[in-house]
């Protein structure tokens, strides 16, 4: 193995933009895609209110609450996926170190 090869060489600057630029798209897709996806559980929930489908449990407090809690359950979920994320990317940088 010649010596030349031996070791760790630096990340030339145009290969860190480049991987910068591929994290980001990937990070741009994953919010679209989260984002339609929340606006097609949204036209589904209030289709199914419109055709007066509840849940049982907030039948009688109306539809309201029932968007209310689905809705706060949705944001939870994304919020705790996302600090799964970033607690994931934090131990990778650590590594890399």
């Amino acid at each position: 193995m010649p010596a030349d090869r031996i070791g760790f060489a630096l990340v030339s600057r145009p290969a860190r933009e480049a991987r910068r630029r591929r994290t980001a798209r990937a990070y741009l897709i994953a919010t679209i895609a989260l984002a339609l996806a929340l606006v097609v559980a949204i036209a589904a929930l209030s289709f199914g209110f419109a055709r007066g489908e509840t849940l049982g449990i907030a039948a009688a407090e109306g539809p309201r609450l029932a968007l209310a809690a689905l809705l706060g359950l949705a944001l939870a979920g994304m919020g705790g996926v996302t600090a799964a994320m970033i607690r994931a990317t934090i131990r990778g940088d650590r590594r890399r170190r």
